[in-house]
């Protein structure tokens, strides 16, 4: 993109010598275009005594297949636009196969998007179907974000507004077709985020559709450790708690480019088995390589129950004992491709093993 902005600069530069007044009308140089796309080849999957197979992850993708989807975006001066376009196999339509069940399914070609607009430093203007996570906790060092985002997917716009230095406030409006005006106090949900500089960042949101609350802090001031800690609550009609979860974190390179981190995660919710879980990563960067691995414990079938396992990996396991070492190789952009072996104990429940040898990659610009 370099090259284009620089040819168009040139071709500016040229028009004005030539054509005098006339130049004033040559375009300006663009903005920045930007692209993302996440894929898991399985090279071997088994799950307990089953046969293994081959096939194509993330397990969090809405369905199966090489590039499932595609996130784009343009940023210009004020305003811009991103989205996600879903897709399985080589159709770049809707449809494919759920990613948990094996059964086909049709799914939106666009899961989300969105348009900005950034009146001046104090407000913005998102309106679409907006997947924001802006004022999401700082959640865990290993696994990234997981709580509720304050728009997920859902049509609406959203107002940001920071009237003091460091401190952003949202609302979303989760507008619903045909939905009656008086009742907007019911769709709207609330973000704040407040910035520390040099010390760290707290975030909460409150979402009126599903009443979910959650909220964080990330610390940095004990360099070069950071600290996170995060919570989500959800209750239902009558305010009671149904639903519970927290995390915590700590890492950071304590050794010149030796990275290590610590998550720990509880969770319960009414009608399902309390989950506790750790996950710890250890990784050493050479440059552009990096060797690594992750070793956690999670007392729930599906290690879902914490979000310690398989969040930002997009690998799948079974709950028990997890072991997973890995090698990296960063290219610019932050594109990348990771070859590692995957394994869980299962014994959870009835749960299985499950071992895979998945290639993961990253093409970014």
């Amino acid at each position: 993109m370099k090259k284009v902005a620089l040819s168009l600069l040139a071709l500016t530069f040229v028009g004005a010598s030539a054509f005098g007044d006339d130049a004033a009308a040559a375009p300006k140089p663009i903005g920045t275009f930007t692209a993302w796309n996440e894929g898991i080849v399985q090279l071997y999957k088994q799950s307990g005594g089953s046969d293994a197979t081959v096939g194509w992850g993330p397990a969090w993708n809405n369905v199966t297949g090489i590039d499932q989807e595609w996130s784009f975006g343009y940023d210009g001066k004020d305003y811009g636009f991103s989205g996600t376009l879903e897709f399985g196999q080589d159709n770049f339509g809707n449809s494919g196969v759920d990613a948990a069940t094996g059964a086909g399914v049709s799914a939106p070609s666009l899961s989300w998007f969105g348009t900005y607009y950034k009146f001046n430093k104090y407000l913005e203007l998102q309106v679409g179907k907006l997947r924001v996570g802006d004022y999401r906790p700082a959640g865990t060092l290993i696994e990234g974000n997981w709580a509720t985002r304050i728009a997920s997917s859902e049509f609406g716009p959203l107002l940001q507004v920071t009237l003091v230095d460091n401190l952003s406030l949202g609302v979303f409006a989760n507008i619903n077709q045909g939905a009656l005006v008086k009742n907007y106090p019911y769709f709207l949900n609330y973000g704040a985020a407040y910035t520390v500089p040099n010390l760290g960042k707290a975030t909460a949101t409150y979402r009126n559709v599903d009443r979910i609350l959650n909220g964080g802090v990330s610390v940095s001031v004990l360099a070069p450790a950071t600290i996170t800690a995060a919570f989500q609550t959800q209750a239902d009609n009558s305010s009671s708690i149904i639903s519970k979860k927290f995390t915590a974190s700590i890492g950071g390179d304590f050794v010149e480019n030796f990275t290590t981190n610590l998550d720990v995660g509880y969770s319960a919710a009414n009608g399902s088995d309390d989950a506790l879980g750790f996950e710890v990563q250890a990784q050493y960067a050479i440059g552009a390589y990096a060797l690594g691995a992750r070793v956690g414990y999670e007392n729930v079938a599906g290690g879902g129950g914490t979000l310690l396992w398989g969040n930002t990996d997009g690998i799948d396991g079974s709950g028990g004992f997890e072991i997973y070492p890995y090698g990296t190789v960063n290219f610019d952009n932050s594109s990348s491709v990771t070859i590692g072996f995957f394994y869980t104990s299962g014994g959870i429940k009835g749960s299985e093993s499950l071992v895979e040898i998945p290639i993961t990659y990253v093409w970014s610009f």
